[in-house]
């Protein structure tokens, strides 16, 4: 399948991964050339906004809740709010509210495949 020239960089993480993302992200390249998106497993009722300063602190990424329908760009992070997941469509970030398909203990699947910058996943 050729691409389509996104690259992303997808984290989902329960409500106890933050220092996890932090770790990740501070391994991350300055002017990475890809957008990254986070899903934090936060209660309905709390506000992302409490992690936009502890994730602005990686200054390789300009980091923003994600809107629904607003495209994205490279260089980027998007968070979710609490209790929504994020959808890629095209170039634009869709917000889903209060979508819980999986249970404890289930995988995300999804095939690894070489693509023209090293590997990727299709078929999630």
């Amino acid at each position: 399948m050729p691409s389509r020239g996104r690259d992303i960089v997808v984290i989902g993480t329960s409500a106890g991964g933050l220092e996890a993302v932090d770790n990740l992200l501070s391994q991350l390249p300055n002017g990475l050339p890809a957008t990254v998106f986070v899903v934090q497993h936060l209660a309905p009722q709390s506000t992302a906004e409490t992690l936009l300063p502890r994730l602005k602190k990686h200054k390789g990424l300009k980091c923003s809740l994600a809107l629904n329908g607003k495209a994205f760009q490279r260089g980027r992070l998007y968070i979710a709010r609490p209790d929504y997941h994020l959808l890629i469509k095209g170039n634009k970030v869709l917000e889903i509210g209060g979508f819980r398909s999986l249970q404890e203990g289930q995988t995300v699947e999804f095939d690894v495949v070489k693509g023209p910058k090293g590997f990727q996943a299709e078929n999630v």
